[in-house]
């Protein structure tokens, strides 16, 4: 997530239709939305793209590249088809989202606690690292709705489940939600991965980040 925020690398994606069969991953699992960014291929199933460096284009087939290529891996394809494949650059983060559980019912207050043999550790791990970097959280259902949550209290094991919204609600959300684009939020997340990317770092980028004094020896 960090390095998704706040270096933008190239990457590759997936669009769902709302009220479709069409899935990302398994219930329980976590994603990002994105609200801007610029596409420059696709395809209607996996296209086996290759990630090359951080912001280098990923490594597709030419007939993956075309307009009409993008077009119909978001038109051309069966609802209750699978995932997709787009390739953007500069991707935008509206949120992160986590998929539904499928036998736990989504109603206006959730509280998700350990009980009757079902443990909800890691999911909450995840919740407070999410948390952590002040991104805002959406819950992704078995039909493909999205509702933003809120009032979230990791300690309690509780939220609050809004109204569902659209796309264009992600991309037009307004600032109090877009905390984590912040330039304080960039370098501290940047910080927390610098061991793993400095090397894809250009020298203006290293420059502008505050590295942690444990870092920086």
């Amino acid at each position: 997530m960090d390095i998704l925020s706040r270096l933008a690398p190239t990457i590759s994606a997936s669009t769902l239709d709302e009220g479709s069969k069409q899935r990302t991953f398994g219930k329980g699992s976590w994603g990002a939305f994105i609200s801007g960014g610029r596409v420059v291929g696709g395809g209607r199933s996996d296209i086996g793209s290759v990630s090359v460096g951080l912001r280098d284009r990923r490594v597709m087939s030419e007939r993956d590249v075309p307009l009409e290529a993008i077009e119909g891996a978001i038109d051309g394809r069966n609802r209750n088809e699978s995932y997709n494949e787009l390739i953007i650059e500069q991707p935008e983060v509206a949120g992160v989202y986590c998929k539904w559980f499928k036998d736990i019912p989504l109603t206006e207050n959730v509280s998700l606690q350990n009980g009757n043999g079902v443990g909800y550790d890691s999911w909450w791990g995840r919740m407070k690292n999410v948390m952590d970097r002040n991104v805002p959280v959406f819950v992704l259902t078995q039909d493909n709705q999205t509702h933003l949550l809120y009032d979230i209290d990791t300690e309690k094991r509780t939220f609050k489940v809004a109204a569902k919204i659209s796309p264009d609600d992600l991309v037009g959300m307004p600032g109090v939600y877009k905390q984590h684009t912040g330039v304080d939020e960039k370098r501290a997340a940047v910080g927390r991965v610098f061991e793993h990317v400095s090397y894809l770092l250009t020298e203006e980028e290293k420059a502008a980040i505050v590295v942690p004094a444990s870092l920086s020896n």
